[in-house]
């Protein structure tokens, strides 16, 4: 179970990373470009109004700042260098994840609250469909620019 959740965690900040290979360059990774377009994409496929957009982009807003807070203590660089390191660094692991797990569950009590339950868990599904799309149209960004370096190589050599 616990190796499903960092799995799962893991490819979405994979496809996080992905989503920003495949943007612009010139223009780097954009968070509040990324972060406008998932909720574009769960607020229509969840069929919100706007009223109720209104009343649920702030508190899904907070709800990612709290667990972006959470995510990034997770991960600072560390000098591994004993067995005792690596047990403690797990432990805090876990234990981030535990605390993100109950941010998250905090906040879609909230969004019951404001919304049915049947847009809530639309929209807590489209959140993952979208990180799953974000990640295969990254993957496919990578692979046309793969094959465009490739002709483009092929051409250089046969001039």
């Amino acid at each position: 179970m616990i190796r499903k959740r960092i799995l799962f965690i893991s490819l979405l900040f994979l496809s996080l990373a992905l989503h920003v290979n495949g943007q612009n360059k010139e223009k780097g990774f954009n968070p509040e470009r990324y972060q406008a377009d998932l909720e574009k994409y769960i607020v229509r496929k969840a069929g919100l109004t706007q009223k109720e957009s209104a009343a649920f982009l702030p508190l899904y807003r907070e709800m990612k700042t709290k667990m972006r807070s959470v995510f990034e203590a997770n991960h600072n660089k560390v000098n591994i260098t004993s067995d005792a390191e690596c047990k403690k660094l797990i432990q805090q692991r876990d234990a981030n994840e535990i605390q993100m797990k109950k941010i998250q569950q905090q906040y879609h009590n909230k969004f019951l609250k404001i919304l049915p339950a049947s847009k809530v868990f639309k929209l807590i599904k489209e959140e993952e469909n979208f990180h799953r799309y974000s990640f295969n149209k990254a993957l496919e960004n990578m692979n046309r620019k793969g094959n465009q370096q490739k002709r483009n190589d092929n051409r250089n050599r046969n001039k």
